[in-house]
């Protein structure tokens, strides 16, 4: 269960139920709903893992890198 903030809609794609993060009620509601179903809990999970693959340090350092190359071209 995340924030529908635009950060976290970027990190965590499909693999989350989004709430409104100003409302209650409705984090409440996604929290039972993933507390009463297995099939949903299992299928976000296999989305997180997936998900969290894309996220490495190895990723991280070739685009990091990649984005220092592009300022110092421009430079």
């Amino acid at each position: 269960i995340a924030s529908n903030i635009e950060v976290l809609r970027e990190v965590c794609d499909d693999a989350v139920i989004y709430f409104n993060p100003n409302n209650v009620t409705e984090l409440k509601k996604n929290i039972l709903i993933l507390m009463t179903s297995n099939r949903l809990r299992d299928e976000l999970s296999q989305k997180g893992v997936r998900r969290a693959e894309r996220f490495s340090w190895e990723n991280t350092a070739i685009q990091t890198l990649a984005a220092y190359n592009k300022i110092l071209q421009q430079t």
